[in-house]
């Protein structure tokens, strides 16, 4: 076996070589030691050897063969395992079917007693609504008659209301007339009485008016006495006016000298500081000869330094000026560093503004390609869908068909053995049909998840792209750096220069300033001598003003003392003026209470002036209101008389209006109405018997029931088969689910599609290895011969097209013939021979003892061949497309 396994590994690797793909596993019955095994193994492995394939790739497609051969083997444990797992399943649903075909019959027996016993009470139901139907018209005939007597007797009592109310008008109407006469007597006594109140209130308004004139008499008397009052304060205020004019200048007087003793005073105090000033200056005079001195001995020393400072300033402007044209000089080539820097600067700028353009448009292309594979793995992901609900479907057909296959076996009719192996066949190959587009469309959904070439370009590109605008992005940061530097080295130069002509200008303005400080030294020494000399003068001088300033002093303070006497005279003055103002003010106060007394007899006159106007307007407006109300009185009269002649003639009307409805009421044929219309209904209550008729309906309602009891009862065991039949149907439904577990196949398709993928590794590196020189023709001649020699007599092939040649097929049978399957493709072979195939070839051991149908086909190897071989078909087929 471990030789089986070699030859498989290194056939394998020839084959992907050659651009196909060879697995298998161990034949049921094989020679791997045989002479002609071992002789064919060794031809092929010497012309492998000469093929000189890379050791590297030959080991990577050896593992990706193993990983294969894994895959399959699983594939095909799980294939193995189904026969033994289905057959209690199989019993269960035929038995669960039989359950349901026994629920079938009941309901159908149910409905047929429901159907009759429908029939049976339909006449029953049709007998209670003609029952019902003569009871009601004997009602509403009955109902008819009560209706016309009833008419009659409303008749009769419309034509007394209507009597009646006629006689009710002419009673309101004498009513209304006997209130509007006694409403007209008593509006004449309202008239009368309030004629008296008018006249009564004219009388009372005369002595109103005399009181009125009476008031305003007082207040003139009033008036005319208060005029001396007013006259004595104007006397009083004018006295107090005439004192306060002349003691005007007695105030005057006193602020005059006290601002003449405050300004001696302020004199007196500058005279004081005059004093201190003076010897104060006369102490800083001394003092300052002192520093004068000094000041002399410093602008000497002073001028000696500045003479010899001048010589060093002198030579330090010279090197500047040497240092300057240097620097200005050197400025040319800054500039031009600077220009270059920039120039390339901008030309990187270029490079990564393209290069960002690249990345930018890699960018798109992996989207673009990214979401094209992403709308083929959603295409595929539907037909994958599409193709499992098909997969399940046939595969139901499948197991009936088997089932009927059983059956027939052990039927005696040769016709039901003929069709149950043709249901047989075609549901086989049904199956095989849709298990094999199952395994292309999971095939095709793992080879559309795997990266397209697209997307390894486009992610490849933007990856390159990337990094390149990586590096320019690096270079055009070291120019950016580079021009910064060259800028920065010309603005120091030129700020070298700068502070170079600044220093220059320093130094020639600090030579010419010493110049300037030794003649300013000069000066300030002979000021300072003569400053000296002329402090020696000031110093005799202060002494002079600070003897005068003590003189002026004292003369100050006897002027002070004659002041302060003129003020205190001033002063008392100004005090008896106050004290004859003061009794001027009583006086002028006493003249005002005087005159606020007769104002205030003036004001009370006033009021009851006020108050006597008040009554006579008063009367005024009682008399205007006594008027109104008799004009108001009057005109109600006069209305209340108009409307008394209408309530006549309304009378009048009501008694004519009673005549005529009295002379157009009948009583006695309305009367004879009503006698008329009971004769007629005891007539058709006399032709019907109401209670014979009731006791029909109630009869027919009985049997009626009784009927339905029967309905419902058939109702109810059509119910409870519907039940029984549900329950079976849920009962067939799980032994089918049951079974179809039983089958496992959702992990055989599982398996299938790690198969696939095991394949699509195997695959892409089969594509890598293109480039190997060999004649691949010869080699797969040589693997095809050690295959024939190192295989049993009973294989399962399938040749899976993936070179173009059309040729796809499943061969069961070793040797040059066998049982033939199609599976797709426009040419179907029966023999495999060496050299005709360049495809893909799966070998796979399905003896003749694994579940044999009729047709002489191995249920297991079928299902082997459409499950695994489909999910490998799809997978290569679109890497060979692809490649190709």
């Amino acid at each position: 076996m471990a030789q089986h396994t070699r030859l498989l590994a290194a056939g394998s690797t020839a084959a992907l070589v050659a651009g196909g793909l060879f697995f298998t596993a161990a034949p049921a019955s094989a020679a791997p030691n045989s002479a002609e095994c071992l002789a064919a193994q060794n031809l092929f492995r010497a012309a492998l050897a000469e093929a000189e394939a890379d050791q590297s790739v030959s080991d990577e497609l050896g593992a990706a063969l193993q990983a294969v051969l894994v895959a399959l083997a699983e594939r095909d444990a799980l294939v193995a395992a189904v026969p033994g797992d289905t057959a209690a399943a199989q019993a269960n649903l035929d038995a669960a079917l039989i359950v349901l075909a026994d629920a079938q019959a009941d309901v159908d027996a149910a409905q047929e007693a429901l159907e009759e016993a429908q029939l049976v009470q339909a006449p029953l139901d049709e007998a209670v609504v003609d029952a019902q139907f003569e009871l009601d018209a004997a009602l509403g005939a009955l109902a008819d008659a009560q209706a016309d007597v009833d008419a009659a007797e409303q008749a009769l009592a419309d034509a007394k209301a209507l009597l009646a109310d006629a006689q009710a008008a002419v009673d309101l109407a004498e009513d209304n007339v006997a209130a509007a006469v006694v409403v007209l007597a008593d509006l004449n006594a309202d008239v009368d009485a309030a004629q008296d109140a008018l006249e009564a209130a004219e009388a009372a308004q005369a002595p109103l008016e005399d009181a009125v004139v009476e008031a305003q008499a007082a207040v003139d008397a009033a008036l005319v006495d208060q005029a001396p009052l007013e006259d004595a304060v104007v006397e009083a205020q004018a006295a107090v006016d005439a004192a306060l004019v002349d003691q005007a200048p007695l105030e005057d007087a006193v602020v005059e000298a006290q601002a003449a003793v405050d300004v001696v005073l302020l004199a007196q105090l500058d005279l004081e500081d005059a004093v201190v000033a003076a010897d104060a200056n006369l102490t800083a005079a001394i003092t300052a000869q002192e520093a004068l001195d000094t000041a002399v001995v410093d602008l000497t020393a002073r001028l000696g330094a500045a003479a010899a400072a001048q010589d060093g300033l002198d030579a330090s402007v010279v090197d500047l000026g040497i240092s300057l044209e240097a620097a200005v000089a050197a400025l040319p080539g800054f500039e031009a560093a600077e220009e270059g820097a920039a120039a390339d600067l901008t030309a990187q700028d270029g490079v990564v503004a393209a290069l960002q353009i690249r990345v930018n448009a890699a960018t798109l292309a992996l989207d673009g390609a990214v979401a094209a594979q992403n709308e083929l793995i959603a295409e595929a992901q539907g037909v994958v869908d599409a193709a499992t609900a098909e997969a399940v479907r046939t595969g139901e057909a499948l197991v009936a068909a088997r089932i009927a296959v059983d059956v027939a076996v052990a039927t005696p009719d040769p016709a039901d053995d003929v069709a149950a192996a043709a249901a047989l066949t075609l549901a086989i190959a049904n199956n095989n049909a849709a298990l094999g587009i199952l395994a292309d469309a999971q095939a095709e959904l793992v080879a559309v998840s795997v990266e397209s070439a697209a997307v390894v370009a486009a992610r490849a590109e933007l990856a390159e792209a990337t990094l390149a605008l990586a590096d320019a992005q690096a270079t055009f940061a070291a120019l950016q750096a580079a021009f910064i530097a060259a800028v920065e080295a010309g603005n120091a130069a030129e700020a070298r220069a700068a502070q170079l002509r600044i220093d220059l200008d320093l130094a020639i303005g600090a030579a010419a300033a010493n110049v300037t400080l030794v003649e300013s030294l000069e000066g300030e020494l002979e000021a300072a001598v003569g400053a000296a000399a002329a402090n020696q003068q000031a110093i005799a001088d202060l002494r002079v003003v600070l003897g005068a300033a003590e003189d002026d002093r004292d003369a100050g303070l006897a002027v002070l003392a004659g002041l302060q006497v003129t003020l205190d005279e001033a002063e008392d003055d100004r005090d008896a003026g106050l004290a004859v103002l003061a009794g001027l003010q009583v006086t002028l106060d006493e003249a005002e209470d005087d005159r606020d007394a007769g104002l205030a007899v003036v004001a009370g006159l006033q009021v009851t002036l006020d108050e006597a106007e008040d009554d006579r307007d008063a009367g005024l407006a009682l008399i205007a209101e006594l008027e109104a109300t008799l004009g108001g009185l009057e005109d109600d009269r006069d209305a209340a008389a108009s409307a008394l002649e209408e309530l006549e003639d309304a009378l009048d009307d009501a008694l004519e209006a009673q005549a005529d409805i009295a002379a157009g009421i009948d009583l006695d044929a309305l009367q004879e109405d009503i006698d008329d219309a009971r004769e007629a209904q005891a007539d058709i209550a006399a032709g019907i018997d109401i209670a014979a008729l009731r006791e029909d309906v109630a009869t027919a309602t009985a049997a009626a029931a009784a009927g339905q009891l029967l309905v419902d009862a058939a109702q109810a065991d059509l119910d409870t088969a519907l039940l029984a039949f549900a329950a079976a149907q849920d009962g067939v439904d799980e032994a089918r689910a049951a079974l179809l577990a039983a089958a496992n196949l959702d992990a055989i398709i599982a398996a299938n599609a790690r198969l696939g993928v095991a394949i699509e590794t195997a695959n892409e590196i089969r594509i890598d290895a293109d480039a190997i020189d060999a004649d691949l023709d010869a080699l797969e001649d040589l693997f095809d011969a050690a295959v024939v020699a190192c295989s049993g007599t009973t294989t399962v092939v399938v040749d899976i097209d993936i070179d173009g040649d059309g040729n796809v097929g499943v061969v069961v049978g070793g040797g040059t013939g066998g049982v033939v399957t199609a599976v797709g493709g426009s040419e179907v072979k029966g023999v495999v021979s060496a050299g005709t195939n360049r495809g893909v070839n799966v070998q796979t051991a399905a003896g003749a003892n694994d579940s044999t149908s009729a047709a002489g086909l191995g249920l297991l190897g079928l299902m082997t061949a459409g499950l695994g071989v489909g999910a490998v078909t799809v997978g290569l087929r679109s890497k060979a497309q692809r490649k190709h």
